[in-house]
Formats: C-alpha cells, structure tokens, sequence
C-alpha cells in the first residue's frame, strides 16, 4: 500500500520501447500481471520493466493512444501481409473475371476456388476457440 502511494506521489514517466519479451510480467507501477506485446510495448523510462496498460493510460495516456494506433490501425503481422496479397490477388482475378473466354474463366475461377479456400481455412484458424491440453 505505501508503495503504492509512493508511485502516486512522484511523476512516472514512461516510454515505448521494442522488446521480445514472452509470458506473463508484472507491471512495475501496480504489480498486476500484464502480457507483453510485440514488438513494441510501454516501459518505465530508462528500465526494462514492463508498464501495464491501465497504469500507462493514468501516466502517460498519449502513448497509449500512438500504441493502439500501431497496432490495432497500421502494424500488420507478416503473416497478415501474406493475407493481403492473397485477397488482393483475388479481387484483381475477380474484376477481371470474363464469360466470352471459358478456358480462361475456368482457370481464373480454380485458381479463386483455391485461394478462398486457404483464405478460409486460415480465418477459420484465427477465430477458432482454443483447445485446452
């Protein structure tokens, strides 16, 4: 409890910082257990100790706000990447898809067959329900 209100007294600053850290951590305002994410998450400036993202809204809400805007509206896991081409490449075989060429129609609509399939199957992994071991 007192050092709790220690960390009140004082001003914390704190910074985004790349980092490759896995499993639980606690956070070094509060002691909850946060989950890092990658590659980039909030640090107490100047350590490596993981900041949970309650307490950095309350210190620092600014790089909360530049975080969430990374992740969740620019930063695109690689393998996301590889999704965006493939949908990319199915719109394009889409709009160009032609009727008077039957050759070139039934290959263009195998190739759509396979690509929405795998598209499918990898949705369908994203949101499945975990399976407990």
């Amino acid at each position: 409890m007192g050092e709790e209100r220690m960390y009140q007294s004082k001003h914390i600053k704190i910074a985004i910082k790349p980092h490759d850290c896995t499993g639980h951590q606690l956070c070094a305002v509060c002691g909850s257990q946060t989950e890092p994410q990658k590659p980039f998450d909030l640090f107490l400036d100047k350590t490596s100790q993981l900041v949970c993202k309650p307490c950095a809204v309350k210190y620092a809400p600014e790089l909360v706000s530049l975080m969430d805007y990374f992740y969740k509206g620019h930063y695109v896991e690689p393998e996301y990447e590889e999704i965006e081409k493939e949908v990319e490449t199915v719109k394009r075989i889409s709009e160009k898809l032609r009727t008077d060429d039957l050759e070139q129609l039934q290959e263009d609509l195998i190739i759509l067959s396979k690509k929405t399939y795998v598209l499918q199957k990898f949705i369908g992994d994203l949101t499945a329900e975990p399976v407990d071991s």
